[in-house]
């Protein structure tokens, strides 16, 4: 295989893990492609609405093509939450391929353009970097043919309060039962596949609120990469809900775009009553409901149900 130690993010999507995301592209050792995992081979937006120019969408489809003809199955399907058929090894082998190209096309400001605050890479340094990789939702059923593929692979898998992660898709139109079930199906599948797959690792968002540090260093720890390598964090400037529901960015810039943080200063910014604000705007039926469809997995990571006055 082309990439050689992946790391691959596992979580769902409003779930925190952008920070991950974010906190691991900060060592100069790893890249990431142009999007998340799904967007490598479909492109952003495909097929309601294109996000970036069609003629990279249509591109990245054409790339996709050996693997649908392969497997005949949509792989990168957010929404099947299921083991896929077996990658062939032609299969294997064209992901492997397209997921090193994108690393290599991957040169906006906010992607593998600079290494550490005004350095930027070299076309050399981000072929020999470290494929990082984000799978949300039903892609966390593909770690295991992951983990065939790559042997020496990392996962971090990161789980939020299931009740504030529920708001956010409802929020959003989503229905409160599908995004309830997909939370419990994907909680459990991360919590079997820790069990066996090596090198599999689960955080929970709010301990990375409240212990930042520590949290940074244990991930770090698991993916084998040097956190003396790192002077500033990258993060990426975003909206973030407040109190009344409305959107704020979350520095002090008003607009979207890269940051560089001292490590001791990463985490002043981010907003640790986020989970509160977004339980308290859930109805008493509301709550009762995703306690009824996710139980499992809620009390598995000890989020205890909101009480309603």
């Amino acid at each position: 295989m082309l990439n050689k130690r992946p790391i691959f993010i596992l979580g769902f999507q409003h779930g925190g893990t952008n920070i991950v995301l974010n906190l691991l592209r900060s060592h100069p050792e790893v890249c990431s492609p142009r999007g998340e995992i799904q967007e490598v081979f479909k492109g952003k937006g495909f097929p309601r609405r294109f996000k970036e120019p069609a003629s990279v969408v249509l591109s990245k489809l054409w790339n996709y093509l050996p693997v649908l003809a392969a497997q005949r199955q949509d792989v990168f399907s957010l929404d099947l939450w299921e083991d896929r058929k077996a990658l062939s090894k032609r299969a294997m082998q064209c992901i492997d391929k397209v997921l090193f190209d994108e690393k290599l096309k991957a040169r906006g400001p906010t992607q593998n353009c600079y290494k550490s605050e005004g350095v930027r890479y070299t076309d050399e340094e981000i072929a020999r970097s470290r494929l990082l990789s984000k799978n949300l939702g039903g892609l966390v059923c593909l770690s295991n043919d992951l983990a065939r593929m790559y042997p020496d692979a990392t996962f971090i898998a990161l789980v939020r309060n299931g009740y504030a992660m529920c708001e956010g898709h409802i929020r959003r139109g989503v229905s409160l039962a599908k995004i309830a079930q997909d939370y419990e199906r994907g909680c459990q599948r991360i919590i079997a596949d820790s069990k066996k797959i090596p090198n599999y690792h689960i955080f929970r968002f709010e301990d990375l609120l409240e212990s930042p540090r520590d949290v940074f260093e244990q991930i770090f720890g698991y993916a084998g990469l040097d956190v003396g390598q790192i002077r500033k964090v990258r993060l990426e400037n975003k909206k973030t809900v407040g109190k009344d529901g409305g959107h704020t960015y979350t520095y002090e810039q008003d607009q979207e775009g890269l940051i560089w943080y001292p490590i001791e200063k990463f985490m002043d910014h981010f907003k640790a009553d986020v989970n509160r604000n977004q339980i308290e705007r859930l109805t008493r039926r509301q709550i009762e409901d995703i306690s009824d469809i996710a139980k499992t997995s809620l009390e598995y990571f000890t989020y205890d149900k909101p009480r309603k006055p």
